[in-house]
């Protein structure tokens, strides 16, 4: 954070990247990957053999779970040449699994967060028994907070925590909003017409 990159020889670099990306992915409470993967030092591990590191990141702060599998299917070897990585193999699907479950919150509208079980099952590859422990675990990670109906078979979401954003989820969060203010404008131009045509029947 204080010393450019530029200044730093090109191989303690991509040891640094190294280092930092498996300290990411493997951190106990390190739900947020958007500001590591903007950071210049990752730049360090394109064109390396730990380029796929860059890539195993970007799955896990997207919340992509397909991306994750095809990921360690396609990265075998060099994930298997990383004991840390084998040894809490299951710690990162926990991860991303998470991470899948908070992307697919953050990308729902405010006033559409009373999302089905089956929707988070589909996402999340769970079954619904393993959706309600989801659920529990990030509600005790305090990642988000709502209410489980386990009757209906939905989660009311009132929050989730803060994320830095990548550039590619600011563009989705602006088309978000782009979207709300059309909304908000066809709205208003329908409840002046309304009004309108009130006074001119009065």
């Amino acid at each position: 954070s204080y010393v450019s990159s530029d200044s730093l020889p090109a191989d303690f670099k991509l040891r640094l990247a190294t280092d930092v990306s498996l300290a990411a992915l493997l951190g106990e409470h390190v739900y947020s990957f958007g500001q590591l993967l903007q950071h210049p030092i990752m730049q360090a591990l394109s064109g390396t053999p730990f380029a796929w590191l860059a890539e195993m990141l970007a799955a896990f702060n997207n919340g992509d779970m397909h991306a994750y599998d095809e990921l360690c299917v396609k990265y075998a070897t060099q994930l298997n040449a990383q004991p840390a990585l084998v040894a809490h193999e299951r710690r990162l699907r926990e991860k991303v699994t998470i991470m899948c479950l908070l992307e697919l919150i953050a990308n729902t509208p405010a006033e559409a967060r009373t999302i089905p079980l089956s929707t988070i099952a589909a996402r999340t590859k769970l079954d619904n028994d393993g959706v309600e422990f989801l659920l529990m675990k990030a509600l005790a990670l305090h990642l988000i907070e709502g209410v489980i109906d386990g009757v209906d078979g939905r989660v009311h979401v009132s929050w989730v925590q803060p994320r830095i954003l990548t550039k590619a989820q600011i563009q989705g969060l602006k088309d978000r909003l782009d979207g709300w203010i059309g909304k908000v404008s066809a709205t208003a131009l329908a409840l002046e017409a309304d009004t309108v045509g009130m006074v001119d029947v009065a």
